[in-house]
């Protein structure tokens, strides 16, 4: 969220000191300013990866132990979770592609506002839907080195107001969550991948009994990775 949040500041920065627009250097400001002051925005993602078997994934996530994938259908979690105004989008990586994806955005809004925008910035709600748009996009840009991620998340950029934010702790931070869904309705899991390791036919075997236990469940297959397992 650090590094979208940065790029979009760079952005309406250079936006205002172009010659584009006449009159929008008040306007970037004041969400420039807004988005400064309101310290952690309340977004919220779940991360996934379009690659369902790959070795960066392993070596990143696992920590050296025996990994499990859960892969899910996109369709179903959009539909899930539309409830809670969740969206499964897209990670964008890099200056270039993200700079693109808020030239587009940013000139669609301008055009809904229907070229009235900066008579009264900091009077009526334009300001505010500005600043809405650029949190919920700053969630989907990620640095450029991360591209072989190949990442989407399911973002909730504003958890309705009766959401029970939890906490949890890493390192010497509390980190927000929210949890999603509930246990009556089953999640849209397709498959579950047993990750390269010298364990992987117990584990294979284990899952699949924890399975055949959740009626919901189970007809879930379990594959092993196809990745060669080294010690």
């Amino acid at each position: 969220m650090d590094h979208g949040l940065s790029e979009a500041t760079k952005f309406l920065d250079e936006r205002a000191s172009s010659k584009r627009m006449s009159d929008d250097t008040r306007l970037f400001a004041a969400v420039k300013k807004r988005i400064k002051d309101s310290g952690i925005p309340s977004a919220y993602a779940c991360c996934f990866c379009e690659q369902n078997d790959s070795l960066g994934q392993w070596r990143g996530y696992t920590g050296g132990t025996q990994g499990i994938a859960i892969e899910f259908y996109a369709s179903g979690l959009r539909q899930q979770f539309k409830a809670s105004n969740a969206t499964l989008q897209k990670v964008i990586y890099g200056q270039d592609e993200t700079r693109q994806v808020l030239e587009k955005e940013v000139d669609s809004l301008f055009n809904q506002i229907n070229g009235d925008l900066f008579a009264d910035v900091l009077g009526d709600d334009r300001l505010e839907r500005f600043e809405t748009l650029l949190l919920q996009l700053a969630p989907r840009f990620k640095h450029k080195s991360f591209e072989d991620e190949r990442e989407w998340r399911l973002i909730i950029s504003e958890p309705a107001r009766q959401t029970k934010i939890e906490y949890r702790t890493k390192d010497n931070v509390l980190v927000p969550y929210i949890k999603l869904g509930t246990p009556s309705v089953p999640l849209p899991i397709c498959r579950i991948r047993i990750g390269p390791g010298k364990d992987m036919e117990i584990t294979l075997q284990s899952v699949e009994l924890f399975l055949r236990a959740q009626l919901e469940y189970d007809d879930v297959d379990v594959v092993k990775s196809a990745v060669p397992f080294r010690t």
